[in-house]
């Protein structure tokens, strides 16, 4: 193998690990139950896992958390389906997630 050759086996190998390693990191800072299967897929190819988690992870919307029991709960409700807490529509910007 020549030194070209290896540099890009060597690129493409952190960029599948680093892939996985920011899908996994990603996931579980935002508390998605699913971190470690989304790493596992991510190991399988490159890009299409990558893809795939930007966009189901960010189209779930803009979420709050619930002022009495702090479940993350949709902008759009009105209770909060875990505890039952009528929201008020004034959301203060640090109850935004």
């Amino acid at each position: 193998m020549t030194i070209l050759e290896s540099l890009v086996v060597a690129l493409i190998m952190f960029l599948w690990i680093g892939q996985s390693l920011w899908i996994y990191l990603d996931a579980r800072e935002r508390k998605n139950r699913f971190s470690v299967i989304w790493a596992i897929v991510a190991l399988f190819s490159i890009p299409v896992p990558l893809i795939i988690y930007i966009i189901v992870s960010r189209s779930e919307g803009q979420n709050k958390k619930c002022s009495n029991c702090g479940k993350n709960v949709k902008e759009q409700w009105i209770y909060c389906p875990y505890c039952g807490q009528k929201f008020d529509r004034g959301w203060n910007e640090n109850e935004r997630i």
